[in-house]
């Protein structure tokens, strides 16, 4: 846990262990994969250069960086159009019945194939 320039040595499951209403433990572990595999946590449970940039953002890690990135490449605004997408339910909506789910499906590719291929993501920007 990181404050101020100065490094605890305690692991951040620790710390957050001694909240009033400590998250569930699986939960931290979760978080500690995510930002592990995002590159926001270094060896040691220590934040990085990102990690830095993402804790000053009001958003979800992933959403982050995908907007820094987005920045960085000079494409933010696809970007946000996909990021605001992730942060909803998918809009293609799966029927019960399996004869309106073929339908679905085709119509969904459909979509999907005239905006550039087999992407959600392309199909929304």
């Amino acid at each position: 846990v990181e404050q101020a320039g100065t490094r605890s040595p305690r692991s951040i499951a620790e710390f957050l262990a001694a909240a009033v209403e400590p998250p569930v433990p699986k939960a931290v572990e979760n978080a500690v994969v995510l930002l592990t595999g995002i590159g926001a946590l270094a060896e040691g449970e220590r934040l990085t250069r990102l990690g830095r940039h993402l804790a000053a953002l009001p958003l979800a890690p992933v959403a982050g960086k995908m907007l820094l990135y987005g920045i960085m490449f000079g494409v933010l605004d696809p970007v946000l159009t996909v990021a605001c997408a992730q942060a909803y339910r998918s809009p293609f909506v799966m029927p019960m019945d399996p004869h309106a789910r073929d339908r679905a499906e085709y119509a969904r590719t459909r979509l999907c194939d005239a905006r550039g291929g087999q992407s959600d993501h392309l199909a929304l920007v």
